[in-house]
């Protein structure tokens, strides 16, 4: 809905994509956030601001997957590969979903129990994220489960992967290699499918636009919103 009055309308514009930082507890881990651009046009002008805001719990229903590929296998539960300190590598269980460029991870007790499906609810953010851009996916050799260096871990209940990025050159830094678990080779088989799909592909991860319409300050009325998509 819109309004045009005296003052005219001005038209507000969100637009947000996934990005990714460094997580500062943990050298192997990057944590998601929002890069938020927002565009507002009134009397013929057009104004940009541009800036980022945390990844929050209820973004991840906004979190837009590659109309190009395959819907993305059920979110599920694998063991991911965490840095334990002087303990060396641990492979506790987490819940793991991938949408447009991204694989996220959650703590498993801020998920519903009914994992299962597409549509699980998230009750807080995800405790890592990896960019499948500019990514290597490989599994160990010689048809073994996993990885010899991880054989007297918990990874050894499941089936290994290993997500490597692979930067042109120049000057971007590598980023950690991330491995996961699956829970049968049925499950690592159908992942890798899904996940090499969108690591071929460069297009953004976007969130669901916001488009609203408010009151230009000519006439009566305050500035609230009339409108929103």
């Amino acid at each position: 809905m819109q309004t045009t009055e005296s003052g005219g309308v001005a038209l507000e514009l969100t637009d947000e994509k996934v990005t990714f930082i460094a997580d500062t507890n943990s050298a192997d881990r990057f944590l998601p956030r929002i890069a938020v651009a927002k565009s507002r046009t009134a009397n013929g002008r057009t104004t940009i601001e541009k800036n980022f805001r945390p990844f929050e719990a209820v973004d991840m229903t906004r979190v837009l997957d590659y109309n190009e590929v395959p819907d993305p296998p059920e979110d599920t539960t694998m063991r991911v590969a965490e840095d334990a300190g002087t303990d060396g590598l641990k492979f506790p269980v987490r819940n793991v979903c991938v949408r447009g460029g991204y694989l996220f991870y959650f703590d498993v007790e801020d998920v519903d129990d009914h994992v299962n499906g597409h549509y699980v609810s998230y009750h807080a953010p995800p405790l890592g994220v990896v960019s499948l851009d500019k990514v290597d996916i490989a599994t160990p050799q010689g048809g073994r489960r996993v990885f010899r260096e991880h054989a007297h871990t918990d990874a050894r209940q499941g089936y290994e992967f290993v997500l490597v990025h692979a930067p042109d050159g120049g000057t971007e830094t590598t980023r950690p290699a991330a491995f996961f678990v699956a829970e049968s080779l049925a499950q690592r088989e159908k992942w890798l499918k899904a996940l090499r799909l969108r690591a071929e592909l460069t297009a953004e991860t976007k969130l669901r636009p916001n488009v609203s319409a408010r009151r230009g300050s000519g006439g009566g009325g305050g500035g609230a919103g009339v409108g929103q998509l």
